[in-house]
């Protein structure tokens, strides 16, 4: 996703792994967290999205991982799936 007018392009990899074992990593080898300082943290669509794929989840056991592959799938202009090495 490229930010007009910035120069920045934003690469979200972690989309690729659980949340789980992010924190998990971040504890084994002890790396400091930041709160995020944004004023709607916790408040945003993103934590709706969060919790609403949490939820569906729950009541689809797998849902997400069927999500996921339709994205990877779905011929979604400007959506790239990185190369399995």
């Amino acid at each position: 996703m490229a930010l007009p007018d910035t120069g920045l392009r934003i690469i979200r990899p972690f989309l690729y792994m659980n949340e789980a074992d992010i924190i998990g990593f971040s504890r084994k080898y002890d790396l400091p967290t930041l709160k995020n300082p944004c004023p709607a943290d916790g408040r945003t669509k993103r934590a709706y999205v969060k919790q609403l794929l949490h939820q569906l989840n729950q009541e689809n056991p797998g849902v997400k991982k069927r999500l996921f592959t339709a994205l990877c799938h779905g011929n979604i202009p400007g959506w790239t799936v990185p190369e399995t090495q």
